[in-house]
Formats: C-alpha cells, structure tokens, sequence
C-alpha cells in the first residue's frame, strides 16, 4: 500500500517558495545602471527568462534578458553569466517589452526601437544558448515601421508554426490605433498575414493602444488594451483570423470594449486564454480614489461571461492605495492569478488569485491576496508565469535591477477516483479486471499497486499483469500532481471468484392432477448465495425463490430449468424434467 502524508505545514499556497533565490525573492543587476524587467517566461527546463531595457549609460537602453536556474541562480550557460544586452544600433533607444520561446526552445524578444526620428517595432530572436540567432531576419533583429509616427510593440505571441505575432500601437497622425505585425520563422514580414504582415485596427474614435496579445487553440489572434471613448479610457479587446481580418463571429464585429465603472479609467495590459477557449483580461480600473486591480473574462463569441463573478467582470482592491495588474496567468486548476504592483508608502509586488468562477481563492494566503517588498523602495510586478509545478514566478524590477520573485501555488493534493472495475466489497468473476480511474488535477502521474505488490507508475486503465487466484484481494491507486502532491490513496477489495455455483433441484419426477391439471414443487439449493431464474417448458425464466411452486401444468411431460447467478456472474443451469399423471 502507498503511504500517504500531508503536504506540510511550514508552507502555504501564496508564501515565497523557500527554494527560490534567497527566501523566495532575487535581486539581479544586469547593465552598468537602471534595469527593468517588463517579461518573463519558463522553459521546458524550468528556467526563467525574463526580459526588458537596460540603461547602457549614454541616457539610450538596450534590450535585455537574464536567464535563471530553478533555484532562481543565473544560469551559466546563457549569454555571458546568464546575462544578455543587445542593441539595434549604435544610437537607438531600444525598450523590451515582451517575451516568448518557441518550440526550438529559441527566445523571442519585441519591443521598440527609435532611432532618432520615431519608434518601431523590433523584434530579436536568440539560440537558446543566448546568442543571436543569425538565421532570424539574417542578422537576428528586425524592426518593422507600421505608420509614419511612433509605433510601440507591446506584446508577443508565438504560433503553432513558429511564427510571431507582436502587438502595440501605431500613430495615425491623429491618434494611436492597435496594430499588429506577423513574423514567419525566418523574421520575415509574413504575406499571408493582411497581405503585408501588418494591420492597424481604430477600436474607437480616439486613441487606441494594445497592450498584450495571445493565440486561441484555433490560431485566433487575440489582442486587447485600452481605447479612449471621449471621456475615459475602457478596456478593448480585438480578435483577428488567422489570415489578420477581423473576426467578425467575436461581438459581430471583432472587436469589444468594456468599462468597469461610468467615470473610471479603465486599463487593460495582459491577456490569457482559458482550455475552454474564454479570454481573461486584466489590468486596472479607477474606483474614484485610486486605482484596483480589474479582471474581466470573455466567452469565445466576444460576451462577457456571466459565470465569472455573474458580470463577467471584477475588481479587487489589494492594498490602501493604487493596484495595477500587469499580467495574468491560469494554473492547470483554471484558477486565475493576475500579478503587478500596488502602492502603499512605495510600491510593492502584488498578486490575486481567483477561482474560476471569480471569486478571491482564499486558499490562497487565507484572503486570495498577495503582497511582497523586495527593498525599502519601488518594486514593481510586471508580468507573471506559471512553472510545471505550480509554481507561480513574478518579475519586474526595483527601480535599477531585475526583480523576481516566486511563490508557491498548489499545496493541495489531488484527489484519486476508481470509476471502472468491481466495486468496493464487490465480486468478478474476471481473473484480470481494469480499473479505470481519474484525478481531479489534470496532469497528474498514477502508482498502481495490488495486493502485497508495491504501487509503481500506471496509467488508466489498470489491470493487474498476472491473473489473480480466487478470493479476496485490493487495489490501490494514487496520484501526484505537477506540484508534488500526493492523494490519499484510492482503494478498492474485491473477490474474485471463477467456480459455478453447485446447484442441486430436489421435487417429484410424477405429479398426479386432481382434474386436468397439477402444480409441482422444488427445493432449489445452491453451495453459495445465488441469484435463481426459472423458467417452466417455453415460457420466459422469472426471478424464484428457494421453494419453487410450478403455475398449473396440463397432464403429460414437462421440463423446468434453473439457473443459479452467483455474485461474480458465474451460472449453472440445470434441467428437471416431470410428468403430470391423471390422479
């Protein structure tokens, strides 16, 4: 039998996770002055990259981006010291905004980059060793004018081809509308994508900008930010064909737009979609006094979705002051975390979790609220990741270093349900019977043992390898999650039992008939409780007891049959053949 023990007890959902950094939290410098880090994303090894600007020390930034091992220390093998800066010229002021790595494991990096004149997108791409990749664009970087003023890419996504999608804002000359750009894997602006690999999309009548993008599991492009009605700002939210169109099956038109409060500034910065194809959509609204942390979810027709807090949206004040949620993210439970700041006396990271149905999680640090001071300053949250444990990794930046911190996500273990094969206490009749079984955490890995045998690793179903001797035995089956936790087992006993039931019918061969007809009497008896059946000459077998009195029967020959059923499903039938005589 698996022994099973409680998560323990000196760490909560919502603490620093004790295994990272220096008590959950690192402080990493990276160029010669100011650093900020605006990205951050987990590799298939569970190391962190996360990405911004550095000052370079000539009042310009370069791009930049570290790499940290799980234990949060600066992986060695990554650029120089786990470091990397990379300028798009001499003279230009390159911001980092966005961050993704494809299925190569190569790092995606978008932002802008002016030149002196005006900012454009620009995109660099790196080995995952940190090097740039020289077969992106044929120098690795690329930078993409959209219109004839300032264009600022904001966000990134990568597709299923490889292929990378960055959103921002492009001057108009008037305002500022979405835009969105798109890549093929080699850096070149991708035709099939509008014609041109950009489109410019007006939400409203006034200044558009996105923020943030991410891709459906239809190769839906979904891009959100906020828009300027004429008296505040709203969140906005566009979703694009896969060719770059609008999809006009999201809202009618493509595009939605959502206010929180009637005179509130509204903000939306981050995106992420569900495994049910919903978009959660986070950032800040203005209560009047300050501003909270907001989050609102969409159905994929562009509705905002009722089961989400019965509006669809929410908001969360986190501390005595404002609270601006920068990124969002959804753990394998389909609980929401949004992760940024929050201004106290200075700013501090800050976090919410919510359960899928918008509600705080208050499993999550007893109120479903987070706050974490790196240093007596500003420490500013800026994007959030979830690694194959659960755990939940924030960064951002102290004002002149990168900042990270992360916290401990899933303390909770699974719970193991046996849905197929004999039921507890039950009995089969099958020498090698299957039990399928499920965990309520998806992603969860099995142990299987049966008997005396030790649990070892198993997937649904279950069949014990060699076929069991009759009587009783026991399976046992538990599930770990991605964090580590470990169910309670699942049990089941059972018997088996492969022999037929022994069946004896004792009554007279001869029933003389006082008139036409006669009944007949039996004493069935079965060596083990049985289930009987029977069923007199053609007529359909019924249900009978252990003394079986036969309907009136006609003179002449007749047959009885009985079929005993014990509780395995093993059967014997017997056949008794009478007469009736004239009496």
């Amino acid at each position: 039998m698996a022994l099973w023990c409680a998560p323990g007890a000196h760490a909560a959902e919502g603490d620093l996770d004790p295994g990272f950094g220096s008590g959950g939290t690192l402080i990493a410098p990276i160029g010669s002055s100011s650093d900020e880090a605006h990205a951050v994303a987990i590799d298939s090894q569970g190391r962190i990259v996360a990405a911004g600007q550095s000052s370079n020390g000539s009042a310009l930034n370069d791009f930049s981006l570290a790499r940290f091992e799980p234990n949060g220390g600066l992986d060695p093998g990554f650029g120089t010291g786990g470091k990397v800066l990379t300028t798009f010229g001499p003279t230009t002021d390159d911001l980092g905004r966005a961050i993704g790595i494809d299925s190569l494991g190569r790092i995606v990096v978008a932002g802008s980059s002016n030149s002196g004149s005006n900012n454009d997108f620009a995109v660099v791409r790196y080995d995952p060793g940190g090097t740039v990749d020289g077969s992106f664009h044929g120098i690795g970087t690329a930078t993409t004018p959209i219109g004839a003023g300032d264009d600022s890419a904001r966000g990134l996504a990568i597709d299923s081809q490889n292929r990378i999608v960055v959103a921002g804002s492009s001057d108009n000359g008037s305002n500022n509308d979405f835009a969105v750009v798109r890549y093929d894997a080699n850096g070149n602006l991708d035709a099939s994508f509008n014609g041109t690999g950009k489109v410019t999309t007006p939400i409203g009548g006034d200044s558009d900008v996105a923020t943030a993008v991410a891709i459906d599991s239809q190769g839906r492009i979904v891009v959100v930010g906020r828009t300027f009605n004429g008296t505040k700002d709203d969140f906005a939210v566009a979703r694009y064909t896969a060719s770059g169109a609008l999809d006009t099956t999201f809202n009618g038109t493509g595009k939605v737009t959502t206010s929180f409060s009637a005179g509130g500034f509204d903000e939306a910065n981050a995106v992420t979609i569900d495994s049910q194809g919903r978009i959660v959509v986070a950032g800040q609204s203005f209560n009047g006094t300050n501003d909270d942390f907001a989050v609102a979810r969409y159905t994929p027709s562009g509705a905002l979705d009722s089961t989400f807090n019965g509006t669809g949206k929410v908001t969360t004040p986190i501390v005595n002051g404002d609270d601006d949620a920068e990124g969002v993210a959804i753990d394998p439970q389909g609980r929401i975390v949004a992760a940024g700041f929050v201004f106290g006396t200075s700013a501090d990271f800050g976090l919410a979790r919510y359960n899928p149905d918008g509600s705080l999680d208050t499993t999550f640090n007893g109120t479903g609220k987070v706050t974490t001071s790196l240093t007596a300053g500003n420490d500013r949250g800026r994007a959030v990741a979830i690694d194959a444990q659960e755990r939940i990794v924030v960064a951002g930046d102290t004002g002149n270093d990168f900042a990270l911190a992360r916290y401990i996500g899933d303390q909770t273990p699974p719970t193991v349900t046996i849905s197929g094969g004999p039921p507890d206490g039950g009995f089969t009749n099958d020498s090698a019977p299957a039990f399928d079984f499920t965990s309520s955490e998806s992603g969860s890995s099995f142990a299987c043992g049966f008997d005396s045998v030790a649990p070892s690793g198993c997937s649904s179903p279950f069949t014990v390898g060699t076929a069991l001797v009759d009587g009783r035995h026991s399976v046992s089956i538990t599930g770990t999650d991605r964090a580590g936790n470990t169910s309670a087992p699942a049990t089941r006993a059972f018997t088996v039992d492969t022999r037929n039931p022994k069946l004896t019918i004792k009554g007279k061969k001869r029933v003389r008939a006082k008139g036409r007809r006669a009944r007949a009497r039996f004493k069935l008896k079965a060596d083990e409780p049985v289930a009987l059946a029977c069923k007199v000459d053609r007529k359909k077998p019924k249900r009978c007891g252990s003394k079986f009195r036969t309907p009136r029967l006609r003179r002449g020959a007749h047959k009885l049959k009985v079929t005993a059923t014990d509780r395995a499903g093993n059967k014997t039938s017997k056949t008794k053949r009478l007469r009736v005589v004239e009496g």
